[in-house]
C-alpha cells in the first residue's frame, strides 16, 4: 500500500466548523472519555457525602467543547449538571458562575487556558 491508500478523499474528512461566540482552538476540542470519569467517581462520591444519591450532586463543567460531558455524567447517574455553551471566563469576571457542588473539567490546553484556571 502507498501513503494515499490510507489517505481519506476531501469528501470523507470532515471539516471542524466551531459554533462558539468566543475564541476556540481546535485542538482544545476532545472530549473526555467514560472510562476518565469512572476513574474519578469515588471522589466525587466522596465530595457528595452530605447528599444522598449522585443524582442530587451538582457538577458542574465550564468548557463546553460539543456538550457530551452531559452524557457521560448522566450514564454515571448524576442529573443536577451544568454544562452550557458559555464563556466561562466571562461569567468569572461578572461573578456569573452558577451555584455547584462540584467542578469537574478537563481544561483547555492551548494558550493559557491552565493558568487562568
Amino acid at each position: 500500500l502507498n501513503s494515499k491508500d490510507n489517505m481519506s478523499t476531501p469528501k470523507q474528512r470532515k471539516l471542524w466548523k466551531p459554533c462558539f461566540e468566543y475564541k476556540v482552538d481546535y485542538n482544545d476540542h476532545f472530549e473526555t472519555p467514560l472510562c476518565a470519569y469512572e476513574d474519578i467517581l469515588p471522589l466525587l462520591d466522596g465530595l457528595n457525602h452530605h447528599q444522598k444519591n449522585r443524582t442530587q450532586h451538582a457538577i458542574y463543567d465550564p468548557y463546553y467543547c460539543n456538550g457530551k460531558v452531559a452524557v457521560l455524567l448522566r450514564q454515571l447517574g448524576f442529573d443536577r449538571i451544568i454544562h452550557a455553551k458559555r464563556d466561562f471566563y466571562k461569567d468569572v469576571e461578572k461573578n456569573e458562575v452558577p451555584e455547584h457542588d462540584t467542578l469537574v473539567t478537563n481544561p483547555p490546553y492551548s494558550d493559557n487556558h491552565k493558568e487562568k484556571c
